[in-house]
């Protein structure tokens, strides 16, 4: 059943004495045109009614959202208040994740946060992407350990096979971001993370053949020979790192 403070999460307005003209159209003062007066069968009175919650409403009118956009967002909202209440009583990891998605999509940074570090406890790869993207953006932790705790949570993640963390623990080795500049991690990262099928890793390693290739051929030789090398070494020594390589559709 629905709670009061969902009504609140979901943006129920409550009205209370609203006079007769609202109560007889059944819409509050912004005009949500999704709740309307019907009729309760077991009373014969008229109750306020919401086609989202599907319920009576009570002095809560509609949600004030109205326009298009608003109304997505509204029900971006509700969708939020739902699987929030869902993640808090069941407190598996996936729940957690659901969770902190739809929260980071409502623009809800301090909840997100603690549905991500809730998962991360629970070892899922996911919330370590998610919540390492916010230390990496800088909404959470401290600005002297920020890059440093990204960097540990993408790379726990990209032992776990995630493939997107791969690709971005990968540039941070590259670029020295929070962990110690290396190459060759780069290079082992971003093929493990190719190798899964991420196709930005894949474009990134083109790149970077490519620029290779405008310093010489001998250095674009020297490179396809090492990067072919890791790529062997990986499927034959790291296949838990890499649980989406099928096998097919590698290139030379």
């Amino acid at each position: 059943m629905v709670s009061e403070q969902q009504l609140k999460n979901a943006n129920y307005v409550y009205r209370g004495d609203d006079g007769e003209y609202i109560e007889n159209i059944g819409q509050c003062g912004f005009m949500c045109d999704h709740g309307e007066v019907v009729e309760d069968k077991s009373t014969g009175k008229n109750i306020r009614y919401c086609n989202i919650l599907h319920m009576q409403v009570y002095d809560y009118d509609s949600c004030k959202y109205y326009c298009d956009d608003d109304m997505a967002a509204s029900l971006d909202l509700y969708a939020y208040t739902t699987v929030a209440m869902k993640a808090l009583d069941d407190g598996d990891a996936q729940s957690q994740v659901s969770a902190g998605i739809a929260a980071k999509n409502v623009g809800r940074d301090d909840e997100a946060i603690r549905f991500f570090s809730a998962g991360v406890k629970k070892g899922s790869p996911e919330a370590h992407y998610y919540l390492a993207e916010y230390y990496q953006e800088g909404k959470c932790g401290s600005i002297f350990n920020r890059k440093k705790k990204a960097a540990q949570l993408f790379e726990t993640a990209s032992k776990m096979g995630h493939r997107e963390s791969q690709f971005k623990y990968a540039c941070a080795c590259f670029l020295g971001s929070g962990v110690k500049q290396s190459q060759n991690m780069y290079e082992f990262w971003m093929i493990c993370s190719g190798l899964n099928g991420y196709q930005p890793a894949i474009s990134n390693l083109e790149k970077y053949v490519k620029l290779a290739a405008s310093k010489g051929s001998d250095l674009k030789k020297y490179l396809l020979d090492n990067l072919r090398k890791t790529a062997s070494s990986i499927i034959q020594n790291n296949r838990q790192y890499i649980p989406n390589y099928s096998g097919h559709g590698s290139k030379g």
